[in-house]
């Protein structure tokens, strides 16, 4: 087995060792014992002509080298309906999220990025594989940072917009309960629940950075 070139262009080869399976069982053992799914693959075996003790490979794992930039394409590629499309759009700021964590702080996997091309359109032709690159990086994180800000702003704590939502919250409950209370005196109380919210938030904020320090 050859390895994918390094920064260098260089190559590593080594020898790996592969234990081939029976295709026969492995398609009828995943049937789980169920015997009339394991009847209708074995018909579907015979007439593919699999034969018990056939030589069988199996890979998994395997994906396109444009898959990471296909994932944010196919919103737009028009081959969903508006609705689908419309969903994907609401979700994927989701599951760019945890991107950077699986790829070590990178956009996409760096063997996927190495083979990436810049197609013949007018902007891509202009940009070049490099262009795109750097464009694809600027929208991906400006999406990312703007993204986890809006999260954060929701941070019941003030000034955070979270905050004041809390507070206003709180004081709108108070004021249905203690209708007999001055409304000076209400929003004193609004003001010192938040305020002790605050400190609770705080608290659970700095307590994992602190705790492995402390231990």
């Amino acid at each position: 087995m050859v390895s994918h070139p390094d920064s260098n262009g260089d190559r590593s080869e080594r020898e790996i060792t592969v234990t081939l399976g029976d295709r026969y069982e492995y398609y009828v053992g995943l049937c789980g014992g169920d015997s009339a799914c394991v009847e209708e693959t074995e018909g579907l075996l015979v007439e593919m002509g699999v034969e018990n003790g056939d030589a069988f490979l199996g890979v998994s794992g395997l994906r396109s080298s444009s898959s990471s930039v296909d994932y944010y394409s196919s919103i737009l590629s028009g081959e969903y309906a508006v609705s689908q499309s419309a969903l994907g759009a609401a979700v994927t700021p989701l599951a760019m999220i945890g991107v950077p964590i699986q790829h070590d702080g990178q956009t996409m996997l760096l063997e996927e990025r190495a083979m990436l091309e810049a197609s013949e359109g007018a902007i891509a032709s202009a940009l070049g594989t490099a262009g795109m690159l750097i464009l694809f990086d600027f929208l991906f994180w400006l999406v990312w940072i703007n993204f986890l800000l809006g999260f954060a702003n929701l941070i019941p704590m003030v000034p955070f917009d979270g905050g004041h939502i809390v507070k206003d919250g709180v004081h709108s409950i108070l004021s249905r309960l203690t209708s007999g209370i001055h409304p000076m005196r209400v929003e004193l109380m609004a003001e010192r629940i938040s305020r002790m919210g605050n400190f609770l938030i705080l608290f659970i904020v700095v307590l994992p950075i602190m705790l492995p320090r402390l231990v």
